[in-house]
Parts: structure tokens; C-alpha cells; sequence
């Protein structure tokens, strides 16, 4: 039996006839032609029959390689790669072979069709474009040539008629955005373009889902989620406009359909689908992928990059950190390390030593739910402390006597727990969000330095921060603020006589140059609070003859404790994440709030940017470290002091940093070592989305989703998923299903399916050239530089220096000569920095040419930006005999702000200003922007779509917007 066996494997080893395998799923821009399948799996172009069966790799490059299109003869493949560092396209024969790139645009370039004759691939770019939100479409002959931008707007999909005068395309949107059931302004919609005629005919009269145009004889087949919010497969008779419904999924979309004019070829449920255009019968390819999943073998990495939290020992000789989801312990005299945690499987967050230094406490969800644990710093067993919590939970800090553990949660909820007992007991709670647009969580709580108190803030109704202390002993709680100011970061004195806290009380204002607002640029004090009652103001003199000892340094009288609330002697700042040692206290400072501090108000999010302040109350001396740092932790003692710069770990006690302004001595993370199990870690991370959404969603109902199915629904996909961006890919579908906007994920550690670096790129003239019919030369259309309303930006070729004008002819760039239609930018990949000579004339020949010597830029849209919008007034200004001002904003951000202010002021006093919100961004500064109008009592009528500015306007201020602010729209609405 055995013998038959061996014989059997040889003989289907010679036949290439391999045992059947699983159905592979989670393939990715299938394409059909005839009897092949082309799709990609693992980052790679892999071919398959039409039957199925095992599928042949085509490429094997690091990078990634997708949106493959077979050309109409079916002899050639086009579709996009990063071989050369930005994504190109590139095309392959169906037998495979050598790619060949055919694009050389700035920026990307991704084949989405070829034109019926096979002569020609059409491809999508961003890189001509004033503001990224939706790309053009150009030509590209099939063996390369300069791009040549079809005669529309702006598109993204296109299918041909079968004689190519006629073109189906989808003119906005993103085919497969993740925000299911989308029907906001940026929706996909079909129209036809004649280019014979030059006419545009809108098809989908359907605000939602509308995408995949397939033009076959007279029909049109394409995808929708019309009828239940499901994507489908439906047709319209071109003639008659009716439209018939031929799939009826009801789980998962319809995606990344293809066709060759038979069947139509698409992706649904992770597997590859074929629909029979005849008989309109779905059918699931079975398709094996020989792969030795060579990028998913586990590896060993140095984590120290990927290090959230830590803390330091009281005798300073031992730090425990989280790095990647594991526990580690690193000595700060050898660097000798140990992984407490060893596992993939599931994540550890915020350790903490124990005050004697022999336990770390953290949290880990392994068993499904974050849950506290302790361990032996010597490793061994965990021991479980809690059971029943069941959302999110914020730091860990060790009572001093080291009996109890203090946290809090996503309810604005504190408790401790009791060590021994394992008793949770619930300090307060609360029902106020500290800030609506940015931030929930609400963690600054601490311990007295006798265990028998809790200090933290809570949100009052006016969303001002108050401190509160509770008392163990009493069970009781009491107030040391009131409301009336916002109050950050309580903190006792380890010395027993302080409670410290970060007030926002100083209204010392800013003005505004231009008389109409005003900034707090130093809104905060440090401030002091005194204990006992009979104790002196500590910045003053004592009073009487003799000074008042104190009998018991750590008691505290709650009477009157509100009143006895001392500011520090030190300057007002913009201060954050107070901590207290014994007589010192500490903060971070940055010279200005910005935007980015609006996220960073309970913790930092990495950048070294911070500024570390120390106070002694002794000698009421402060100092500031002299290099910025990006966090700090003290010791559970309040002695030793850890601070955080960028990657690296250094470590003191709070006094030497106070003597010596240093960071201290850097600890070596050399030795920290992590294993990776991508397949385990995917898993954890997919658990961990799942948890996060059902926790912070804003709706309680999850949108009247089953969120509990939908997360075993995608989880089933992990069996198949090969990369990071794959598992991104399925948290984006998942979360998707909950229909609301700013939910995007990305970012993660991509594994060994990384492509290689290349320092070079296509470099931009900084001006748009066109191919002249009658020369054969390519003519500068138009010249990008600096306008009257941005003079500060810089281009290539807008110099006094540069005898070059719109219309002059392009001769030749380092002396090669370019005439149409050989690509230009061919000749201009070049490094950073690297200077190109070109030639040009204003008539078309070499004769009395001049030729200059240029540095090409890698960006072009800040330059497009400007002219656009300098083009815009000055035609806003021209329709309206200078009557109107002209704005544009682009994203509703600190920037977006800027804008609005910069161009408002120069425009306010005419008769009225048009506003434009075309292709913005979205954001949360609305009501910066809407405040002006509304203090000025200005009427605001909103025109989509197109601008259309006549004699009878009557409104001092016109809106112009697409659907996709509606926010603004009716914010604006609203307020008027």
C-alpha cells in the first residue's frame, strides 16, 4: 500500500497534476479574455484557465502588481507596479516575460481599459490635477508615448463602444469605497461621452452606488446597490433606458467586475465569480494557488520601534515596556532583557511594576476581553485579577503600598482593584465628554503617597475638567475645584503636603491685527493646592513668629481645600501631562497649540516635540531640559524618572534631571526581541478593530447592524489573508458595513512584501506641454509659478532669468531632441536635486534656441493650486465687474482656516463673495468658518454643481459646493 502511494505522487509529479487543494479566496482585479483568467494573489499577477484549476504566478516582484487588463487580442497583459518606484504601467505578455513600463507620469499611473483597436491603454492619474480628489484619464499608445488626457473632466472607469466613438465612464467617486451605502456628494455615477460629437449623456439617476459601465452591443451592464444596498449586477438598454436587475445577492457586494463580451468575471464573498451573459448563471471558480506562503513564516524582530508604554522601578535598575503587544523587562545597567509575554496571540498594554519591583500588572486579551493580570518580573505564570470588564480600559498605576491597582475606562468610569480580594471597587463616574471632535478617553488619576487617596479629574456639564480626590477609608469624594475653570492632570506631592493640577485660567489675550478676534496663546498655570489647612500659602512667608508643624504630613482636610488653590511663580504656557515627585513637579510645554495638540491632551502621540518643565517647591526653581522629548513616567515612588525621544529610552531620577537638564542615560533596546506570527497577529489586530468599533461607535445600535455577525462574517476571511494590506483590506470592509464617514485604516508593519526603495522619480517642469499636430513638438500650454495672491511658491521655469513663454516649443531635454509622440518624461527621472538642461524656442526649430539649466520639482500641486485659484478670481472678478470676491478652501482644517482668513479679509468689503467648497476635503472647522458670515449677518444661497453668476444675484455671499459638504451646506443653512 505504501509502495502505490509513492507511485501515485511520482506519477502526478510528472504530469503536473497536483492533489486538489482549497478553493483560494480573497484574490484581488480579476480580468477575462476567452479561456484565461488573470488576478492578483499575494501582491502578484497569477493566470489561470477559465475553468479554474491551478493557477501559474506571472510576477514575483516584492511590490505590488494589480488592475491587470488583457488587451483585446488577448495576446498582452497592462497593469500597474511600483518596479521603478511610483506606481506605473506596465504590460507582459499572457505567456509571461520581462515587463515593459509604458508609463513615465509624475505620480501614478493605473491601466483601468484598452480602446477596442488594441492600440491604445487608457489609464488614471492624479498628476495634472489642482486637488486630488478625483484623477483624469489619459492615452498611452501600447508600447508608451507622451499621455494624452482624454476630452472630459475628470473619470475614473471607462468601457468603449465596439467602433470607440462612443465611451461609457464613471466620472467621480471611488468604485469600491469603503463607506457601504454611500450616497453622499462623491458617489460613483455613469455617463456616456461622444467623441465624435463631443456630448455628455448622464445614464444613473440613482444617488448611491453606480460604477463597473460594460458596454456589450447595446447594453450596458454595470453595478449598483439600488435595491437593497448590496452591490449587483444590473443592465440598461441603451436605447430604451430600462433597466433590469440580474444578481441578487443580499450578503456582500458585487466588485471588480471585468468582461470580455461573453461572461463577466468579478469577485464576491473573497472568491472569483463568473456570470454567463447568456443564460445569466453565476458560477464559483475553483482555483488552486501552488504558493509556499514564503511572506507569512514568522520571523524575529528588535520591537523597539513599536514601544507604547513603560515604566521604571523605584530602585531605577529595571524598566518593563509593551512593545508590539508583548511585555518585556530590560535591566538599565546590561540591557539584559526578557519577553514576559512570547506571544503573537493576543496583546499586553500598559505594565506597571509593583512598588517592591518584583510584579508587573498589564493588561492582555487573552482570554477575549481585556482583563488586569499580574506576573512575576522572574516571568512564570500570570495570575487573572479581573474578569468582568468588558470595554476599554486606560492605564494601570500601583497603589504605593502595593495592594491595589487603579484604572479607568471608556465610560468615564475609575476604579481600583484589590490585589489579594481581587474586590473592583467603582471610585465615580461620569456622563460628559470632555471634547466632541477629537478625543473620549479621560485618564489622569493617580494615588496619595499613603494609598489612602485618589486624585483625578472629571467632565463637568460646561466641559471644564474638575479635580476631585476620594477618600479609600471614607468611601467618599470630594471636590478641590469648582467648574468655572478647566482643570487637567491632579497629582499628590510623594512628600505628602501638595496636590498639583494644570488650570486653564490665564485670559491674558493675544489680540488679532485685524480687530476681530483674539487668542489665549498662554492659557494655562501650574497650580498648587495645599493639604492641611493650617498650613502656610507656600510661596509666602509664614505669618507667625513660629512655624506650624504638621502632625501627619499625608492628611488631608477637605474643609475649605478649595480655598487653599496656589499658582505657581512661573510664566503662563500651554502646559500638559503634569506629573509630582517629592517637592518637584513636572510638565510638558509646546511654544503654541496647534491642531495637533487637540488629540494630545491625555496623552502624546510620539513626536519629539515636548518641552520638559521642572519645579522645586524648596527652592522654587524652575528648569527646562534642554532636549524636547516625546513622553515621560515616574517610578512608583515619584523618584525615578523615564523619559521617552523619539525611539530611544533614557532613565534617571527625577533629581539628576533636575540638576543636570538631561534626559539621563539611554537604555539599550538592543537586545529586545519579538517574534512575529503574522497569521496569530492578524488575528489579534482584526479582534482588536472589532472591539474598538463596538466600544466607541457613536451609535449604541451600530446603525442597525448585527456588529456581533458582521465581525464573525469577515473574520472567516483571516484563513486567506496574506499580507498586512490584505487584513486592512478586510478590517475596511468590515467597518464599512457600519456606513459613516472618517473610519479609514491603514498603516501597519507590510512584512518582507515591501518594494525596494528608489531614489529616483519623473520630475516636473512645472508647466503642462501639448503635442502640436503641425510640428510634431510638444508646445507649453501653460507655465506654473508664483501668483499676486501666493508669491511664496516656487517653479522651475517661472524665473526672471528664463525666456519662456505659453506657446514656445520644447526642443530638447539633455540634448536628446523630443518631438510627439515619444514620452518627454522619459528624460526627466532624475534625484532630488538633480539639475536637467532643456532647449527651447518660440518658433518650432533649434534656430536661435535657448537652452537653461533647471532643477525639476517632484510635486506639482501646490503650483497648479495657486493658478487655479488666481484664475478664478480673476474670472469671478471679470463676470462681476469687480463687484465679488473669490475664496476656496480646501479641507476644513487648521489650513483650511488660513485660507478662509487670508483671502475673506482682502474680499469682505465688496458687495459679496463667492465661497468655494468644490473637492474639499472635509474636516471640523466649520464653525470657525461659518462665524464670520453670521456676525456680519450675511445671506448665503448654495448653487451646486456649477457657478452661474448674473446680474440679479442679491446675496452678499454665494456658496459653491459639490454634495460632498453637505455638512457645510447645512451648517451654513442653518445659522442663517
Amino acid at each position: 500500500m505504501k509502495g502505490l502511494f509513492t507511485l501515485l505522487t511520482v506519477v502526478l509529479w510528472f504530469t503536473g497534476t497536483t492533489l486538489p487543494l482549497e478553493n483560494a479566496r480573497l484574490m484581488r482585479y480579476p480580468a477575462i479574455s476567452k479561456d484565461k483568467i488573470v488576478f492578483t494573489y499575494e501582491n502578484d499577477l497569477w493566470i489561470c484557465s477559465l475553468q479554474g484549476g491551478t493557477a501559474t504566478r506571472l510576477t514575483t516582484f516584492p511590490g505590488d502588481e494589480f488592475s491587470a487588463r488583457f488587451s483585446p487580442d488577448g495576446k498582452t497583459i497592462a497593469f500597474a507596479a511600483e518596479y521603478d518606484g511610483s506606481l506605473q504601467t506596465y504590460t507582459i505578455p499572457v505567456e509571461g516575460g520581462t515587463p515593459k513600463r509604458i508609463t513615465y507620469v509624475p505620480g501614478d499611473a493605473q491601466p483601468i481599459a484598452w480602446t477596442p483597436d488594441g492600440k491604445r491603454i487608457v489609464f488614471r492619474s492624479y498628476y495634472e490635477n489642482t486637488i486630488t480628489r478625483t484623477p483624469k484619464l489619459y492615452f498611452t499608445a501600447k508600447d508608451g508615448s507622451a499621455p494624452e488626457v482624454l476630452p472630459i473632466d475628470r473619470g475614473t472607469l471607462c468601457s468603449f463602444s465596439a467602433d470607440g466613438k462612443k465611451m461609457l465612464y464613471v466620472r467621480k467617486g471611488n468604485e469600491e469605497y469603503n463607506w457601504k451605502r454611500y450616497k453622499g456628494g462623491e458617489h460613483t455615477d455613469i455617463w456616456m461621452y461622444d467623441f465624435s460629437g463631443n456630448q455628455f449623456t448622464p445614464l444613473s439617476n440613482y444617488s448611491g452606488k453606480n460604477t463597473y459601465p460594460m458596454w456589450l452591443g447595446n447594453m450596458m451592464y454595470f453595478v449598483s446597490d439600488k435595491s437593497n444596498g448590496v452591490a449587483n449586477f444590473y443592465a440598461m438598454d441603451l436605447n430604451t433606458k430600462e433597466i433590469s436587475q440580474i444578481t441578487n445577492f443580499s450578503d456582500v457586494d458585487v466588485m471588480r467586475p471585468e468582461t470580455d463580451g461573453t461572461n463577466i468575471v468579478f469577485l464576491h464573498d473573497g472568491y472569483i465569480k463568473l456570470l454567463d451573459l447568456k443564460t445569466k448563471k453565476v458560477s464559483v471558480l475553483q482555483i488552486n494557488i501552488p504558493t509556499d506562503e514564503w511572506a507569512l513564516r514568522s520571523k524575529v524582530v528588535n520591537p523597539k520601534d513599536y514601544i507604547q508604554s513603560f515604566n521604571i522601578a523605584n530602585n531605577g535598575k529595571t524598566v518593563v515596556l509593551d512593545a508590539r503587544g508583548d511585555i518585556h523587562t530590560v535591566g538599565t545597567d546590561e540591557g539584559e532583557v526578557v519577553n514576559l509575554s512570547n506571544s503573537s496571540a493576543y496583546r499586553e498594554r500598559f505594565p506597571q511594576l509593583s512598588p517592591d519591583g518584583k510584579t508587573v500588572a498589564f493588561f492582555s486579551d487573552k482570554s477575549g476581553e481585556y482583563q488586569i493580570y499580574t506576573q512575576s518580573i522572574d516571568g512564570g505564570n500570570w495570575t487573572q485579577i479581573t474578569t468582568s470588564l468588558d470595554r476599554t480600559c486606560y492605564h494601570l498605576e500601583w497603589s504605593p503600598d502595593g495592594k491595589k491597582i487603579l484604572f479607568g475606562n471608556k465610560d468615564f468610569s475609575i476604579f481600583y482593584v484589590d490585589i489579594a480580594t481581587k474586590k473592583l471597587t467603582k471610585v465615580d463616574t461620569w456622563n460628559q465628554m470632555k471634547n466632541d471632535e477629537f478625543y473620549w478617553e479621560v485618564s489622569d488619576y493617580g494615588w496619595s503617597p499613603d494609598s489612602k487617596w485618589i486624585c483625578y479629574s472629571k467632565v463637568a456639564y460646561n466641559k471644564n475638567n474638575t479635580v476631585w480626590i476620594y477618600s479609600l477609608e471614607q468611601d467618599n469624594k470630594y471636590a478641590v475645584t469648582s467648574d468655572f475653570y478647566d482643570n487637567l492632570y491632579p497629582a499628590f506631592d510623594a512628600a505628602g503636603k501638595y496636590l498639583y493640577f494644570v488650570s486653564s485660567r490665564n485670559f491674558d489675550i493675544q489680540m488679532d491685527f485685524y480687530e476681530d478676534n483674539h487668542v489665549y496663546h498662554t492659557p494655562q498655570q501650574i497650580m498648587a493646592v495645599s493639604l492641611q489647612k493650617n498650613s502656610a500659602p507656600p510661596f509666602a512667608d509664614p505669618a507667625g513668629s513660629e512655624e506650624i508643624k504638621i502632625a501627619n504630613p499625608n492628611y488631608i482636610d477637605t474643609d475649605g481645600i478649595e480655598k487653599r488653590v496656589y499658582a505657581l511663580p512661573i510664566e503662563p504656557g500651554n502646559y500638559f501631562f503634569l506629573r509630582a515627585g517629592k517637592n518637584k513637579v513636572m510638565w510638558c510645554a509646546v511654544d503654541k497649540f496647534t491642531e495637533d495638540e487637540y488629540e494630545e491632551i491625555f496623552k502624546p502621540k510620539g513626536a519629539a516635540k515636548w518641552n520638559l518643565h521642572i519645579f522645586d517647591m524648596n527652592d522654587k526653581k524652575e528648569v527646562t531640559l534642554t532636549d524636547k522629548i516625546s513622553d515621560f513616567r515616574l517610578s512608583a515612588n515619584q523618584e525615578q524618572l523615564i523619559i521617552k525621544r523619539d525611539k530611544e529610552l533614557f532613565c534617571g531620577t527625577v533629581e539628576q534631571a533636575f540638576k543636570s537638564k538631561s534626559s539621563g542615560a539611554k537604555l539599550t533596546l538592543a537586545n529586545l526581541t519579538y517574534t512575529v506570527e503574522y497569521k496569530k497577529e492578524w488575528e489579534q489586530i482584526f479582534n482588536d478593530t472589532w472591539r474598538w468599533y463596538r466600544d466607541f461607535f457613536f451609535d449604541v445600535n451600530m446603525h442597525g447592524q448585527n456588529w456581533k455577525m458582521l465581525g464573525e462574517r469577515y473574520k472567516a476571511y483571516l484563513p486567506s489573508v496574506y499580507s498586512r494590506s490584505m487584513l486592512n483590506y478586510i478590517l475596511s470592509q468590515m467597518v464599512g458595513e457600519l456606513c459613516v464617514s472618517h473610519t479609514y485604516i491603514s498603516g501597519g508593519d507590510n512584512g518582507v512584501i515591501t518594494p525596494p526603495t528608489n531614489p529616483v522619480f519623473t520630475g516636473w517642469l512645472g508647466a503642462d506641454l501639448q503635442a502640436d499636430t503641425k510640428t510634431g513638438l510638444f508646445k507649453f500650454t501653460r507655465i506654473y509659478g508664483p501668483t499676486e495672491y501666493n508669491p511664496e511658491v516656487k517653479a522651475p521655469l517661472a524665473r526672471p532669468d528664463i525666456d519662456l513663454h505659453e506657446g514656445d516649443y520644447l526642443i530638447a531635454i539633455n540634448g536628446n531632441e523630443i518631438k510627439s509622440p515619444d514620452d518627454y518624461n522619459k528624460y526627466l527621472q532624475v534625484t532630488a536635486g538633480k539639475k536637467v538642461r532643456i532647449t527651447v524656442n518660440a518658433e518650432p526649430n533649434s534656430k536661435n534656441a535657448k537652452t537653461y539649466t533647471i532643477e525639476p520639482i517632484k510635486n506639482s500641486s501646490k503650483l497648479r493650486y495657486v493658478r487655479w485659484v488666481s484664475d478664478n478670481i480673476a474670472k469671478v472678478e471679470k463676470l462681476s465687474n469687480g463687484k465679488l470676491g473669490y475664496l476656496h478652501v480646501t479641507a476644513m482644517g487648521g489650513e483650511g482656516i488660513g485660507q478662509f482668513d487670508k483671502f475673506w479679509r482682502a474680499f469682505r468689503y465688496r458687495d459679496g463673495i463667492v465661497i468655494d467648497m468644490r473637492r474639499n476635503s472635509g474636516g471640523w472647522t466649520e464653525y470657525f468658518i461659518i462665524i464670520l458670515p453670521f456676525l456680519m449677518n450675511i445671506t448665503v444661497r448654495t448653487v451646486k454643481r456649477s457657478l452661474k453668476i448674473s446680474k440679479q444675484i442679491n446675496s452678499e455671499k454665494l456658496l459653491v459646493s459639490h454634495r460632498g459638504v453637505d455638512w457645510l451646506e447645512f451648517s451654513m443653512a442653518r445659522k442663517h
